[in-house]
């Protein structure tokens, strides 16, 4: 199997509105949660139809989630069991095969080194994950979930700092950095069929807060892009 995903940030194609996160629920369990995000939560929606816990929707979470939770606390053993073996170890940073590969496929498990939000902090509030639409394609699927973070603050000794801060300052633009399309396709290709780095056998167990997947992911494609337009629907 191989996954391709796709990062674009736009306003228009979740069309959400900033609002005041509720705190996550004394009663989900912090167990194998990192230490960090102890009062932090990922929540899910869909469109009508499309159900959140079976079939397309497990490997769909068990990557995103995992790639959230590595961005926001910097360390890559806290994604999910299976994560580091389904995805391509990263290449290093200024090297002449770092150079020839294509901006879309360098940061596939994650970013290495500094998170995304800046210095390590404990991450509170809710990060809502929306799947706008999830699609057949002749070699998989493809799925549009929209990322939104208004309701996610960094905790400091002096309080609390919206996660897209320093962006909404630097940029004048606060919608911008809260508010992220992803487009995620999975493949029954193989890595050389989409001119991938092939990745070790064996089929990993990638736990979700719903259950387990067992699927062999091949290779992977990640593109981000702060300039997008809005997807709409095709």
């Amino acid at each position: 199997m191989a996954l391709a995903i796709a990062l674009t940030v736009t306003i228009a194609g979740c069309g959400a509105s900033p609002h005041q996160p509720t705190a996550p629920s004394s009663t989900q369990s912090k167990r194998n949660w990192p230490p960090l995000l102890y009062d932090f939560r990922l929540q899910w929606t869909a469109e009508p139809g499309f159900d959140l816990t079976t079939g397309w929707a497990v490997p769909l979470r068990a990557y995103l989630e995992s790639w959230l939770i590595i961005s926001h606390t910097d360390d890559f053993d806290a994604g999910y069991p299976g994560y580091l073996r389904a995805t391509p170890e990263l290449l290093e940073r200024g090297s002449t095969e770092w150079a020839r590969t294509p901006y879309a496929k360098r940061y596939i498990r994650g970013f290495k080194g500094k998170p995304t939000h800046g210095n390590v902090k404990p991450t509170v509030g809710n990060e809502a994950l929306h799947v706008l639409r999830v699609e057949q394609i002749p070699t998989g699927f493809r799925a549009f979930v929209c990322d939104m973070t208004f309701g996610v603050y960094l905790r400091s000794p002096d309080g609390y700092t919206p996660i897209a801060y320093e962006y909404a300052r630097n940029s004048g633009r606060a919608d911008a950095g809260n508010v992220k399309t992803w487009r995620i396709e999975f493949s029954d290709k193989t890595a050389a069929a989409i001119d991938s780095p092939p990745q070790p056998a064996g089929t990993p167990t990638v736990r979700t807060p719903t259950g387990s997947h067992d699927g062999r992911v091949r290779a992977l494609v990640c593109h981000r892009s702060r300039r997008g337009r809005p997807l709409g629907r095709h």
